[in-house]
């Protein structure tokens, strides 16, 4: 006489085998005697042989039947753990939260960077609203006169 014994929860058995299969990454049994394996919804993810699906940490990402979960690109951050979503103008992201650009440099949207308005003879200034700097005119016809004359009549005008 021969006994059947059930699988461990995160593995399966199909009908008249005699062993054990785990459940691949991204799916899960969660009970006892499992003869098929679920799909982890998106937002989660399992590991082989997973009795229950994780949800994937903040400020990642995963798509249905996940076995782990990634960060997002960067300039984009994860709105929830299903999708990624572009960081706004003025802030910029390295595949994480989004971030405000510090005082002085702007960016566009979906940016991994903020650039500065300073530049080596042109000053100019952060539009916050555009997120574009903004060049006097005055500053473009100083910085001409100072690098036609000598470097030394730049300092007078910018300080």
């Amino acid at each position: 006489r021969q006994w059947c014994n059930d699988c461990p929860p995160g593995s399966l058995s199909s009908s008249g085998s005699n062993a054990c299969t785990k459940c691949p990454g991204g799916f899960f049994a969660a009970v006892q005697g499992s003869s098929m394996c679920d799909s982890c919804p998106s937002g989660t993810y399992a590991e082989e042989g997973s009795s229950k699906c994780v949800v994937c940490p903040a400020g990642t990402i995963s798509g249905g039947g996940s076995g782990n979960c990634s960060h997002c690109a960067a300039g984009y951050f994860a709105k929830d753990s299903m999708a990624c979503e572009a960081c706004r103008g003025g802030t910029f992201s390295l595949g994480g939260s989004c971030r405000n650009c510090p005082p002085g440099h702007v960016s566009g949207p979906a940016s991994a960077i903020c650039s500065s308005c300073d530049s080596f003879l042109i000053r100019s200034t952060p539009d916050p609203a555009k997120q574009t700097c903004h060049i006097s005119g005055l500053d473009v016809v100083l910085a001409g006169i100072c690098w036609m004359t000598s470097a030394g009549c730049c300092f007078l005008f910018f300080i």
